[in-house]
């Protein structure tokens, strides 16, 4: 079991660090996934792919690669952690940008809510003034760097995500938690007290994700895949299609992923998470709260039917009506995406799965078992035992209290373990 942990490994090398995001997965966990079920591998796929991790190990191993992900923040996050990079222009870039924050002229507060994409009534109460005016600023000021036509995109993407990952930061957001948690006695607190300065995080942020980006390059000119591999991200939702952007005629020969581990707002809250970057940077026009909505779950089930998993049902018909429509919910769209990304997965391709067990209802929910299942239904066996590692430094608590049936508080444990699930495709 040890082997899969990994404990003390860095997890922030190349541009693996680039941008917080929640429950990301081990890099160190996908290269070792690659090494041993891709060798002869060309392409990959990963549908949740979350903020790239996959897909940076991917083209550092020689394979072309595919990621989706409903979420717009992580898909921009994905595309700038994977992009090639003229380093040198970026190091420019990087120098004249920091230069102009010196003679910077601040956008009045009124006109920086407006271009902020909040409400007034709701922005106030997450930023302090100062705040609104110096992150509307550094846009602006982004926006009007003059570069080169051909490095534009590129490099102002690379201002842009990491001014996003200073926007929690300087919020009064608790920074220990994925949710929307103001900081303690902000009702009674000017929020002025709280500011920290924006422009030094965000030039401290900058240089770092300057030699992230670096290192990346001559990783990938080592291996020799800066000129040979490619990416391409989209946001199929796999629950509803498999309608992937430069698909292979051939599918694919290997996917590497971590599915969320249940619905959004009960597990690990990705709405709530990319909130503010989807907001700031307009990267999301649907309205508040449709994003959770629209991920695996989001819609909340009027009747529990049979799965056709015995554990999970079973685990089902011991819950309280409202757990079981809602986890429910999440297991009939869990099961329609592995519906729909076994057919894209040729003859001999392998998948392989990091999911979290959880507990809800009082049930321990064996998402591992029933992945397992789902895809021995849709022509798949089995390779090898389920693999378990621990998880360590998670966000997560190592106990909760939930209520029975009696309003009794009962403690349980949390996802402490992850597991890994491999199958091949047997089926033509």
């Amino acid at each position: 079991m040890a082997i899969w942990d990994f404990i003390g490994k860095d997890t922030n090398e190349l541009t693996h660090g680039l941008h917080l995001y929640p429950a990301k997965l081990n890099p160190h966990i996908v290269r070792r996934l690659i090494k041993q079920y891709g060798p002869t591998a060309k392409n990959l796929l990963d549908p949740f792919c979350g903020s790239g991790t996959t897909l940076i190990e991917a083209r550092l191993a020689g394979l072309n690669a595919i990621g989706s992900d409903i979420n717009p923040t992580a898909r921009f996050i994905s595309q700038v952690k994977c992009q090639n990079y003229d380093v040198r222009a970026l190091e420019s870039f990087v120098e004249n940008l920091s230069q102009e924050l010196d003679s910077m002229k601040f956008i009045g507060l009124k006109t920086a809510i407006t271009r902020s994409g909040f409400r007034n009534e709701q922005i106030r109460t997450w930023y302090p003034n100062k705040s609104i005016r110096e992150i509307a600023s550094i846009m602006e000021l982004i926006n009007s760097m003059n570069v080169a036509k051909e490095s534009n995109e590129n490099l102002i993407l690379f201002a842009k995500v990491t001014l996003s990952d200073c926007l929690r930061e300087v919020s009064i957001q608790r920074m220990g938690e994925w949710k929307n948690y103001r900081k303690e006695n902000w009702r009674v607190t000017n929020l002025d007290k709280f500011y920290q300065p924006l422009i030094p995080l965000f030039r401290k942020k900058m240089r770092k994700n300057f030699l992230s980006v670096q290192q990346y390059a001559e990783a990938l000119k080592e291996t020799e895949t800066f000129d040979t591999t490619n990416f391409h991200i989209d946001g199929t939702n796999c629950v509803i299609n498999t309608d992937y952007s430069f698909m292979p005629e051939s599918g694919f020969d290997l996917i590497i992923t971590s599915p969320p581990y249940g619905d959004s707002p009960t597990t690990v809250a990705y709405e709530q998470f990319s909130w503010m970057t989807n907001v700031w940077l307009g990267l999301d026009p649907r309205p508040p709260g449709q994003l959770a909505k629209d991920m695996m779950g989001g819609e909340i089930a009027g009747v529990v039917e049979k799965t056709g998993c015995k554990i999970i049902d079973s685990a089902f018909s011991k819950m309280e009506d409202k757990f079981a429509r809602s986890n429910y919910a999440f297991y009939r769209d869990y099961l329609k995406s592995i519906e729909n990304i076994s057919k894209v997965v040729n003859k001999d391709g392998h998948v392989c799965y990091i999911v979290g067990n959880r507990t809800s209802g009082g049930q321990n929910l064996r998402m591992d078992l029933f992945t397992r299942w789902a895809f021995e239904q849709n022509g798949f066996k089995r390779v090898g035992k389920i693999k378990r590692r621990r998880v360590p430094n998670t966000r997560m608590p190592a106990m909760i209290a939930i209520n029975g049936k009696n309003i009794e508080k009962i403690k349980v444990r949390t996802m402490n373990h992850e597991y890994i699930i491999v199958c091949q495709k047997t089926a033509s």
